[in-house]
């Protein structure tokens, strides 16, 4: 897995853009061209707040992403490791290589 930060193309009703997110990519892996990030649990429950904060986000953003939410749903092992999918193979997740 290599680590790089991962950003939406979207942002919030305050921000315009999106804040990176520290992640991991398998270097063979990818959707239509995208990179398909993992995120440790600490940087996957900032990401989850980020996108579903009443505050700053309405309804119908937080509806568009709430299945990504889910810990349960999306752990995935990787090399040993446990890692939180946000919407691989779904969004298209723009990478800042570190």
């Amino acid at each position: 897995m290599k680590q790089a930060y991962f950003y939406l193309p979207c942002g919030n009703k305050l921000d315009t853009d999106s804040p990176k997110f520290k992640g991991y990519y398998d270097i063979t892996e990818s959707w239509n061209g995208w990179k398909c990030p993992k995120f440790e649990e600490e940087e996957f429950n900032k990401i989850v707040e980020y996108y579903t904060n009443e505050e700053t986000n309405t309804e119908e953003m937080i509806e568009e992403i709430i299945e990504f939410c889910d810990k349960k749903i999306n752990k995935v092992i990787r090399d040993n490791k446990e890692y939180y999918d946000f919407g691989s193979f779904c969004l298209c997740w723009g990478i800042n290589e570190i």
